[in-house]
């Protein structure tokens, strides 16, 4: 992580935009394209579960994915062989359906909206704890007097609770943005 990376994500959205994250976030999509396919009867039971089963993160080796798509210069391509590779040591027929009628962009552009979300997820957690805290000092501060202030000079008088508001609008107005933008982007992609 760079010096820059320090002062615009906390831990936890590093975390959830890291290669581990992202290649779960692929085998997810995977596993519920097996687990929809058999639904409608388009792969097999046994198959889709041993897509499935096999869809767990810890059993690849996330570093080598990440160097080999960065020869290729897509993340699917590789994650897509070496699922199918683990697929096919536990049953060979079912190796032949991993990724079966979807693109890479499917499983990479449905990835990055998983992802996406849980990071949307922790920016609300945070905007949620924030505002709560300025609503707090608001209340707290309603009637304590301040000099509200102009560029380079003094103004009326006004109080912290009044200020504490007025930090909080925006902060109110972006949260509904972000809620309304995220269930408006954050879609599944297929075909």
């Amino acid at each position: 992580m760079s010096i820059f990376e320090n002062f615009v994500a906390t831990p936890e959205a590093t975390q959830a935009l890291g290669d581990q994250n992202f290649i779960a976030a692929m085998l997810q999509f995977e596993a519920a394209l097996a687990r929809a396919q058999a639904q409608v009867e388009l792969i097999a039971p046994t198959v889709a579960q041993s897509i499935i089963g096999t869809c767990k993160v810890d059993l690849f080796d996330v570093p080598k994915l990440v160097r080999e798509s960065s020869r290729g210069r897509c993340m699917a391509t590789p994650m897509v062989k070496s699922l199918r590779e683990t697929v096919g040591l536990f049953n060979p027929q079912a190796a032949e359906f991993v990724h079966f009628g979807c693109s890479a962009q499917d499983a990479i552009d449905t990835a990055m909206a998983m992802v996406s979300q849980q990071v949307l997820t922790l920016i609300q957690a945070d905007l949620d704890q924030l505002i709560a805290l300025l609503v707090e000092l608001a209340e707290r501060h309603a009637s304590d007097p301040v000099l509200a202030r102009t560029p380079w000079q003094s103004s009326a008088l006004a109080s912290f609770g009044w200020l504490c508001v007025q930090w909080l609008a925006p902060l109110v107005r972006c949260r509904q943005r972000l809620q309304l933008r995220a269930q408006q982007a954050l879609c599944v992609q297929l075909g």
